[in-house]
């Protein structure tokens, strides 16, 4: 851990002789091999503020360090998608939370779920209190500067925000934000603090439970969620295509938020576009007038304004060609993966990249073709590890036969920007879909490596072991290695290596007219490679591996986020959180620190002997105590330049 500290002119560091001093800096104390029990040993040491991290985590929230006495200031955004790593030695919550500091609780994903009903006035946090006690609902809730917070789990996925000005003196933080954990500071001064704690942990509720929510019109307002990517993975891309704009469903929606001297625009934009897309006079009545009207629209006016749009021809307000042309990028892509002919030495390692590319695609395309997806993230999807996907993308990116354009980073994960080049989203388009063949399911980019059996790692049977097994399934009769060729597009050398390794899992055996496959299911095929090689959970393996990176790599940000924020102040309380650490590993709880010596030169026999005088901290000067004692922390001991002893 480099903590930054320059080099100083008047002293230089010798390390201290005693054994118990000598251990490395960054070496930390494992007290226990289980790590959910670490820090065993420390943990009378801990902090107020680090025991509340370590609760608050344990039961499902994903805590972070704060600036003392302020809501933000130090890098939080990672966290949307990246939990902290609870126990890392260098980069973990106790080190994190050393010294004096507030705890901010993420919401969303990454806290199970999380969201916070944020009052503003004591009124408002009353009468949502009152809500909870009709229905039963258990409280955790704390005090702010103002009026509460009201912590709640949901069952229903990821809690999208209600913003301030729609609720009457509240809002609701789900999806990307944080809050303020009680014992931190508020900037006014006072301090927050838990008014009720019923039960371990945040009750965990259906978002039709919160059923009382009403905006400053006293109309309901119904909160949303929804599920991760993850999970809706490989359902995303057959949601029914809308060719309105965002804008008109959102207007569908929220219309009844509408202000006063927008309603009329709000209306007539929203017809114009449904107009634009061939929606009847009536469709638009029936879709447009309770939004337009719980607005505070007369039906007078709303027939009035939908009438108008319906004047004269409209264009809608998003061209159809660009939506289509987003929505289908990643399907085209499927058409060339499914029909390029992958050749050479990392064949295989190409056509699960690309795979995994289109994969993202589906889930995170935006209008313009754009998609993030991190090294990482495409090691996971295809299986293999970061620095094949590194080779095989720089190769993916050769400007005469592109596979994938790099557009730049995204702003909150750092992750890498994609888009499919124009060859590739023309070569499907030119394909005749009537008369195109479908791709045998072993051979189609449709379907996501991550989502096949642990035998394709590369230490069972391998991407083309599988091809090679799955096309074999779909024929009872004996086949031949040439037949092989022709049905997975493997050369012939290949298949041969194939063959040798699905035998020495005794999954196909040679017959006189060619070779048959034992039938087997996913599930039973992974058992029956467990005989012989131990590949079960190593694609999940690899998941956490990858999540426990990016945990390091969020702990990282906020260490040196304070280190730059709070310089010499966090410099000393880490300082002193090392030490203890230290002594404590090997059972010392007093420390004695190292010698200070002062360089003297005397004149004997006319030639200049240097000699080492010690002495007391106190007769240091004051430019150098600063370093001296930091060096001293670290086990080392000091020796100061000589002086004439004349």
């Amino acid at each position: 851990m480099d903590l930054g500290l320059q080099s100083h002119e008047s002293a230089y560091i010798i390390p201290y002789k005693q054994p118990f001093t000598q251990p490395n800096f960054l070496e930390f104390p494992k007290e226990t091999k289980n790590q959910a029990d670490s820090h065993t040993q420390t943990k009378n040491k801990c902090s107020e503020i680090q025991n509340l991290a370590f609760s608050l985590y344990d039961i499902g929230l994903n805590t972070f360090p704060l600036p003392y006495g302020k809501k933000g200031g130090f890098p939080w955004k990672t966290l949307q998608y990246t939990r902290l790593d609870r126990n890392h030695d260098d980069y973990g919550l106790f080190m994190l939370f050393t010294g004096q500091c507030n705890i901010g609780i993420m919401c969303g994903r990454t806290s199970n779920n999380l969201f916070i009903i944020d009052c503003e006035s004591k009124d408002t946090l009353d009468l949502h209190i009152q809500a909870l006690h009709q229905r039963q609902i258990p409280l955790w809730v704390s005090k702010t500067g103002r009026g509460g917070h009201i912590y709640l789990f949901s069952s229903d996925g990821e809690v999208d925000n209600i913003p301030p000005g729609i609720l009457k003196d509240a809002e609701v933080r789900g999806k990307n934000g944080y809050v303020l954990a009680p014992q931190s500071k508020h900037p006014n001064g006072k301090f927050y603090e838990w008014l009720y704690r019923e039960g371990d942990r945040p009750p965990t509720v259906s978002i039709q439970e919160i059923d009382w929510l009403k905006d400053i019109f006293n109309q309901r307002v119904a909160l949303s969620a929804h599920q991760s990517n993850a999970t809706k993975r490989n359902s995303s891309h057959n949601k029914p295509y809308s060719p309105l704009s965002n804008r008109t469903r959102d207007y569908i929606h929220n219309g009844h938020l509408t202000p006063e001297g927008q309603r009329n625009n709000a209306l007539f934009r929203a017809s114009c576009d449904m107009v634009g897309n061939n929606y009847t006079k009536q469709q638009t009545l029936s879709l447009l007038h309770t939004p337009a009207s719980t607005s505070g629209l007369s039906t007078h006016e709303i027939e009035k304004t939908i009438n108008s749009a319906y004047s004269q021809p409209r264009t809608p307000s998003r061209p159809n060609n660009n939506e289509n042309k987003s929505n289908l990028d990643w399907k085209w892509a499927i058409l060339f993966g499914d029909h390029h002919n992958w050749k050479g030495r990392t064949a295989t390692s190409q056509r699960a990249i690309f795979t995994a590319l289109i994969q993202r695609a589906k889930v995170s395309s935006n209008e313009e073709g754009l998609f993030r997806a991190s090294i990482r993230e495409i090691a996971s999807l295809a299986r293999v590890g970061t620095a094949t996907v590194q080779r095989i993308l720089k190769t993916f990116q050769e400007k005469d036969n592109s596979f994938i354009i790099k557009c730049g980073y995204d702003r909150t994960s750092k992750a890498t920007l994609w888009k499919f080049p124009e060859r590739i989203i023309l070569y499907g388009q030119q394909l005749d879909l009537d008369t195109l063949k479908e791709s045998p399911q072993w051979l189609s980019c449709s379907v996501s490596v991550l989502s096949l059996p642990d035998a394709i790692e590369r230490s069972a049977l391998g991407y083309n072991g599988l091809l090679v097994y799955r096309a074999m399934m779909k024929y009872a009769e004996p086949i031949l290695p040439k037949q092989l060729v022709l049905l997975t597009g493997l050369a012939d050398y290949q298949v041969k290596y194939s063959l040798k390794k699905l035998s020495l899992f005794e999954l196909v055996y040679r017959e006189a007219n060619g070779w048959i496959a034992e039938r087997y299911d996913d599930i039973e095929l992974d058992l029956k490679i467990q005989q012989k090689r131990d590949i079960i959970g190593k694609g999940q393996q690899r998941v956490k591996r990858f999540a426990w990176e990016r945990a390091v790599y969020a702990g990282r940000q906020l260490f040196y986020a304070r280190l730059r924020y709070e310089r010499y102040k966090f410099k000393r309380c880490v300082t002193e959180t090392l030490r203890m650490r230290r002594y404590s590993k090997y059972g010392r709880d007093i420390f004695t620190p190292p010698p200070i010596y002062r360089e003297v030169i005397y004149k004997e026999d006319q030639k200049q002997v240097v000699r080492h005088q010690r002495i007391p901290l106190s007769e240091v000067d004051d430019e150098d105590r600063e370093l001296i004692e930091f060096a001293l922390s670290l086990g080392g001991e000091v020796v100061l330049p000589y002086y004439d002893n004349e």
